[in-house]
């Protein structure tokens, strides 16, 4: 399988795969041949696996308790099917993606407009709540 095969996997669209040379041939090398599948590595590099996501834990240990929106955002497809927007922001110093919840969208809009180039540089502030019955990040335009 090469890299262009990959790519084109229905396995593996919709997924932003970011792997430096080096890794791109131990994962030919060695490619999952089903969903499911463990390979024994003699070595990993364990930062491949931190989330450069916003999450909960995130925004309970974060000192500002606040983001800014760097992008207008891109949509992304979902494994289910669903649509949701991603963006790029930044918090405590820190460059992550964010995908707001339904909540988070219907205040930004209220405050900002449904246009997310408007968002770009302005800031909400994140709490950790409850959304039907899940824990959720709730953010708040400033």
């Amino acid at each position: 399988m090469n890299l262009t095969q990959l790519d084109r996997s229905p396995r593996w669209q919709g997924w932003e795969i970011e792997r430096t040379q080096t890794e791109i041939t131990a994962f030919q090398s060695h490619p999952p041949q089903e969903d499911g599948d463990l390979t024994e590595n003699t070595k990993m590099d364990a930062n491949q696996y931190v989330s450069n996501n916003v999450t909960l834990d995130l925004v309970k240990q974060s000192a500002s308790k606040s983001l800014v929106f760097l992008s207008a955002g891109a949509e992304k497809l979902m494994p289910d099917g669903k649509r949701k927007m991603n963006f790029l922001v930044e918090i405590d110093g820190m460059q992550r993606q964010y995908t707001p919840n339904s909540t988070t969208i219907k205040a930004l809009i209220a405050k900002y407009g449904s246009d997310t180039s408007a968002w770009m540089g302005k800031r909400i502030t994140l709490s950790a709540g409850v959304v039907n019955g899940k824990d959720a990040i709730i953010g708040v335009p400033a």
